[in-house]
């Protein structure tokens, strides 16, 4: 049910300016959501869901790049752990284009994770820094 309103949210206001009015909210809800424990389901759903905000609001997205790495890092350290090589790999791959889209203002915080005491979240970063 809250994939669907969040998506109805996203989709519903296609222009631009009707996300960029709500990004701050959308992003925090998505956030609080993806790291609190719960279905699959809902953690692919969020992931979709921010995926649509790295293109629609692109030029804002650099300013949550933090918050939303930071979800990403605690995202890919339990699935790791967990073993769950889907929503790992999704993880990665988000960190990858939000690193993209910021043109490289996350790469000292990224190097900064590559002494973190994770394996998952050291092969992200590893990952991340190979992916062009």
């Amino acid at each position: 049910r809250f994939i669907y309103q969040l998506h109805k949210a996203v989709v519903s206001t296609q222009s631009t300016g009707g996300i960029i009015k709500h990004l701050k909210s959308l992003i925090s809800l998505t956030i609080d959501y993806l790291k609190s424990p719960g279905s699959e389901d809902v953690s692919f759903g969020c992931i979709r869901c921010l995926k649509l905000l790295l293109e629609h609001a692109s030029p804002r997205i650099p300013s949550h790049s933090i918050d939303l790495l930071m979800c990403f890092v605690h995202v890919t350290s339990t699935s790791f752990d967990a073993d769950n090589k889907k929503l790992y790999t999704e993880s990665r791959n988000f960190v990858s284009s939000l690193r993209v889209l910021c043109k490289g203002s996350l790469d000292k915080h990224l190097e900064c994770l590559k002494s973190f005491n994770n394996q998952g979240v050291q092969a992200m970063v590893e990952y991340v820094f190979a992916a062009k």
